[in-house]
This record gives structure tokens, sequence and C-alpha cells, in this order.
């Protein structure tokens, strides 16, 4: 990656955690820093894209949210939507239902 992308991921991830309320895009959760539980920055939120680079995603809106690292991780291969869903069903209690 070019020091102008890093500099791109820094920057729109800062835009997003604040967006965003400091909430992960996925579980809805604060984001924070793990494992000490330290208040929230824009340090501990990941720039996910919803549809990756190597299946044609792009960089910028609509394709980049901000998630936790426990998210961005869970989420794996799973397209983004099917994920968010799983999320969504897990928060309402849904028998089964695990992202």
């Amino acid at each position: 990656m070019t020091s102008r992308g890093k500099q791109h991921d820094h920057t729109r991830r800062t835009e997003l955690f604040q967006e965003q309320d400091g909430l992960c895009f996925y579980c809805t959760e604060p984001m924070l820093q793990l494992p000490f539980r330290l208040p929230r920055s824009p340090l501990d939120a990941t720039l996910e894209h919803l549809t990756p680079f190597s299946e044609g995603g792009r960089r910028g809106f609509p394709n980049e949210v901000a998630a936790c690292h426990g998210c961005n991780t869970q989420r794996g291969t799973t397209s983004w939507l099917l994920f968010f869903c799983l999320k969504e069903l897990e928060r309402a209690g849904t028998p089964g239902a695990r992202a």
C-alpha cells in the first residue's frame, strides 16, 4: 500500500468512527481498545471494505465502514450483508443466530 493509501485509510477511519459515534457497523457496540477497555478512539476501529478489493470493491463511500476488530475478524469471507443480518438476529436474541 502506498503512503497515500495509508493516509487515506487513517483519515477515512477517523471520519467513519466519528460518523458512527464510535460504534461498530456490525455489532453496534462501542469500539474499545482491547484487552484494556481504554477510552474509544479512531485507532480502535478497522476500516472495513464491504466489498473487498479482490471482488471489485473500491475505496470510499459507500464501500467503507468502521468495524471493531472482533467483527472484522469474525466476518472473514462472509458477505457483508449476510454477516450484518446475522448480527441483527443475534442482537434480537434469535435462537441459533450466530455470526
